[in-house]
């Protein structure tokens, strides 16, 4: 393994490791961070860390992003881990909308499960397809998050602590801007740098958000997905074994 297959990686898994240095904190804090009214309290110790660790993931992010090489992440990556994690996530979105309850009634409930449904038939047929059908996968993928983000709005705002809902809300866009520009990628018309800095924003605030029990499947198959889809992208040279 060489220096620069190394520095390539690493931000990828620090980033992985404060999103779940975050996951732990988010728990502690709705089990020991309450107060009498069962509302979490805004400065409590286990709070400011762990603004202070997003903020670091935050800068993590901007820098890698901002230092990224565009040869290195100009088309998007399909090797067989990547294949792995499209499948997982697949499954995950899946899961979610055939066991969760729909977030809005009506036809945005309908839509979200059909276009949910959609998404993982895509992302799972495209986990074995391969290459030939990632843009499609990662399009319905994407499409489903804006809708799940919609679907979502009316609950998460009128929700009064932020931390009930920020995590979430910023995974989705992550995992959502992250599909998009994987897309783009495919006709090589996304920009690198802004597809690795949004799939480490997706991967952070996913993990992050594992704490909460809403949507476990979504968050845990898209930061896998994220995962394994920037781990061969950022190595140097690209060199892994592809579909």
């Amino acid at each position: 393994m060489t220096d620069g297959f190394k520095k390539d990686f690493a931000p990828v898994w620090l980033t992985a490791a404060l999103g779940l240095a975050a996951l732990v904190l988010r728990r502690l804090m709705y089990d020991f961070a309450l107060d009498q009214r069962g509302l979490l309290i805004t400065w409590h110790p286990l709070a400011v860390i762990l603004w202070m660790v997003t903020a670091l993931a935050a800068a993590l992010v901007l820098w890698t992003a901002r230092h990224q090489t565009p040869s290195v992440t100009r088309k998007a990556s399909f090797h067989r881990i990547s294949a792995l994690g499209q499948g997982l996530f697949g499954l995950g979105i899946g899961a979610t909308v055939l066991l969760c309850q729909s977030p809005a009634s009506g036809r945005l409930g309908t839509a979200w499960k059909i276009l949910g449904l959609t998404a993982a038939c895509l992302l799972l047929a495209g986990a074995f397809a391969g290459r030939r059908l990632l843009f499609p996968a990662n399009v319905a993928s994407c499409v489903f998050l804006a809708v799940h983000i919609v679907a979502n709005y009316r609950c998460w705002s009128s929700d009064p602590q932020l931390q009930d809902y920020l995590f979430a809300l910023l995974g989705a866009m992550g995992l959502m801007f992250y599909g998009f520009y994987t897309a783009a990628a495919e006709v090589d018309s996304a920009n690198p740098r802004v597809r690795m800095g949004m799939g480490l924003a997706g991967l952070y605030f996913s993990l992050v958000q594992l704490g909460d029990p809403q949507y476990p499947g979504l968050y845990l198959g898209g930061a896998l997905w994220v995962l394994t889809g920037l781990l061969p992208a950022a190595r140097s040279g690209d060199s892994g074994e592809t579909l």
